[in-house]
């Protein structure tokens, strides 16, 4: 049974980084204010609007056993973007948006989908080595 609760630690764990990465390329162009532009908001009572803050995924062992996945904001997680037209732009003509590389989490949901399939195939030989056991005659 160990190796079946550590294998679906890691399914869950695969989960956890498959969503964030899909979370953080559908909010790569959620854009805010910059910082500039927020001090000067809150001078009059503004509201601002905030970037979207990229997530990453913290993995580490866990003491039973198996893996644990914690969302962290990503570092760094916004920066300066050149958009004068964006509604958000501030004098200079830049937006405050989400430092997402796509090429990251394209490789980021790979690797969680062939952890994903690693870790239901621990599960499938478990699953047929018990049946295995019970099938044995005395």
């Amino acid at each position: 049974m160990i190796a079946t609760n550590i294998a679906l630690s890691g399914v869950q764990a695969s989960v956890a980084r498959l969503n964030v990465s899909a979370q953080n390329v559908a909010n790569a162009n959620t854009t805010g204010e910059t910082a500039k532009a927020v001090t000067a908001a809150n001078a009059i009572g503004k509201t601002v609007n905030h970037a979207y803050q990229p997530i990453a995924i913290y993995q580490a062992a866990a003491a039973s056993g198996g893996v644990t996945a914690k969302p962290v904001p990503a570092v760094p997680g916004t920066g300066p973007r050149y958009d004068p037209e964006a509604e958000q732009a501030d004098a200079d003509g830049n937006v405050e948006a989400p430092e997402v590389d796509f090429a990251e989490e394209d490789g980021e949901q790979r690797k969680a989908l062939f952890s994903y399939r690693a870790n239901l195939s621990v599960i499938r030989t478990q699953d047929q080595m018990m049946g295995s056991l019970l099938d044995t005659r005395v």
